[in-house]
């Protein structure tokens, strides 16, 4: 399959969020940044719809991508470290000199208000006690800078996310972040996934529930039958 028709098949029925991520980076270079929360269950696509607009941000932009992990003993910072590893800078610096968390905090601020970035922190429902405090620090404070930064987390996640949902209501009672829900696809969007592998569109919806990861199997299974 074409390169072509990954793209096309990621953003179906997506087309509200990836309007909703270019203005509120739109809105960003104009110096009026935010936090944006992407949620939904697992497989409902939050990584391929980040990594299909990501994919057009423009080169002139700073594009950082760092993702929290279930680990046993997590790793402080986890997914800033990633991103300054990539970026360099000013936060790579204070991370390595072994600056206060504080510090730290005010570094990645400061790049952020340097010149527009795109900064995403994939599965925050994983995330250690700093990257939260990270979370709270930078919501507060990203509304002066041309930058967003795009946190994805799982709705459906087992274990305890207590600690990250109080953050997110902070941040939304304070205004200072912007909510994108993904939601299964509908029959229409399942038909159009399915279009060209499958012709049993109404079972593949019923059985899948519109989950695009399930659907996206599906649709790849040779046998006539939906698996189990």
């Amino acid at each position: 399959m074409s390169a072509t028709k990954l793209i096309r098949m990621k953003v179906i029925g997506r087309e509200a969020a990836l309007a909703e991520l270019d203005e509120r980076f739109a809105e960003a270079r104009r110096g009026d940044g935010s936090v944006v929360l992407v949620h939904g269950e697992a497989g409902i696509g939050k990584k391929s719809l980040l990594r299909t607009w990501t994919s057009t941000v423009r080169s002139s932009d700073r594009l950082g991508w760092g993702a929290c992990d279930p680990l046993t003993t997590p790793s402080p910072l986890a997914p800033l470290r990633e991103v300054a590893a990539e970026l360099g800078g000013q936060v790579l610096q204070a991370l390595r000199s072994g600056e206060a968390t504080l510090e730290v905090f005010a570094a990645f601020m400061a790049e952020l208000r340097q010149r527009p970035h795109v900064v995403v922190f994939e599965d925050l429902h994983w995330a250690d006690e700093a990257t939260l405090d990270l979370l709270r620090y930078a919501g507060r404070r990203i509304g002066s800078t041309p930058s967003v930064l795009i946190i994805s987390v799982r709705d459906d996640e087992p274990t305890d996310t207590a600690p990250l949902q109080a953050v997110i209501g902070e941040l939304t009672r304070a205004a200072a972040i912007t909510r994108v829900r993904l939601r299964p696809l509908s029959r229409s969007g399942v038909a159009e996934l399915v279009a060209g592998h499958r012709d049993d569109a109404d079972v593949v919806h019923r059985r899948t529930g519109g989950n695009p990861s399930f659907v996206t199997e599906v649709a790849r299974h040779s046998g006539a039958e939906v698996p189990d």
